[in-house]
């Protein structure tokens, strides 16, 4: 890899390495009452509670459901809160989501949670950079540039976890970072199904089913060109301004913290909203007191950020204590 890719590298390297936050795995226990209950709108109630006491098993699931809109109102701004907490604390499947959503959106970061997902050992993951690889070229010397730094940590050493010989397998099975070997590959595989690796077990049927197809040699000799990759000429310049690499990681950190407490108001705001709607929902049949509960909740998440789940919340528990007041 052409040293001048090593900026991004080195904060992908840092970006991979970051400590991860802690979630409250006390408050799990709102997702095992989760999947014992057949309706969804008890389920989304349950998990918005464990998110928030700090679940970020609960805030995984939460998204999804708010990704879908089963149990509550589909939001992908609301699901991409969730998946965000629950990234943070080293969920591969959050990780993976967060990713997608934010490759939608346009951001490039989320290719950086989606290699962290695949490198997490989340299989999924792997098959979506799968896909990225064969698209084009630019999305798959994206990839490769992330994922050779993790290659570099793990490709010689001994006694290789699961997880690592899944990513391994993967790499020789396509050709990213290292030449094709599909030899090398099952033999990566094979000794993490010893593992007792789903993930490797998964793989190796893909490459029976002939869903690797081999690459062309790779051209040593070819340089970077401007244009190659769009990410590194904007790196680039941003590096001229801020006149070192320490000091434009120094301003990523912060703008990563700015950002990080943005997503922090919008996802209290956000929780707020859901458990306003939530309760706006069980009250219907329950007490007027929960519902007026559910209306201050609604009310706050407004007042925090005005959002259509903060109204759609109000509305209901409104329609509720008129109803009960009425009867």
């Amino acid at each position: 890899m052409d040293e001048r890719y090593a900026p991004i590298q080195e904060m992908f390297r840092k970006f991979l390495h970051r400590e991860e936050e802690k979630s409250n795995n006390d408050a799990d226990e709102y997702w095992i009452k989760s999947e014992e209950e057949s309706d969804d709108l008890a389920k989304a109630e349950l998990l918005a509670n464990g998110m928030a006491e700090g679940s970020a098993l609960c805030a995984q699931e939460l998204g999804k459901m708010c990704l879908e809109g089963r149990g509550i109102s589909k939001d992908l701004e609301n699901a991409k809160g969730c998946f965000d907490m629950a990234a943070a604390c080293g969920l591969p499947i959050a990780m993976l989501h967060l990713g997608l959503l934010e490759i939608k959106e346009g951001n490039v970061r989320g290719l950086d949670w989606i290699c962290k997902s695949a490198i997490y050992g989340d299989v999924t993951a792997y098959q979506y950079l799968k896909n990225f690889i064969s698209s084009e070229a630019e999305l798959r010397q994206g990839v490769e540039l992330r994922l050779s730094v993790y290659y570099e940590e793990v490709h010689d050493k001994k006694d290789a976890s699961a997880r690592e010989n899944q990513f391994m397998g993967w790499c020789y099975a396509t050709g990213i970072c290292c030449a094709q070997d599909f030899e090398q590959a099952q033999a990566r595989w094979i000794i993490g199904i010893g593992q007792e690796s789903f993930g490797c077990q998964y793989l190796m049927k893909m490459y029976k089913n002939g869903e690797f197809p081999r690459v062309a040699p790779k051209n040593q000799n070819t340089g970077y060109q401007k244009g190659e990759i769009p990410e590194y000429d904007e790196l680039v310049e941003r590096l001229d301004e801020a006149g070192s690499l320490e000091e434009l990681e120094r301003q990523e950190e912060e703008r990563e913290r700015q950002e990080k407490e943005q997503e922090q108001a919008k996802r209290n705001a956000n929780l707020k909203a859901i458990l306003s709607i939530v309760i706006g929902l069980v009250a219907a049949g329950s007490l007027a007191g929960v519902s007026l509960i559910g209306l201050i909740l609604g009310i706050l998440a407004l007042k925090d950020k005005k959002g259509a789940l903060a109204v759609i919340g109000i509305v209901i528990n409104a329609i509720v204590l008129l109803v009960l007041a009425s009867g």
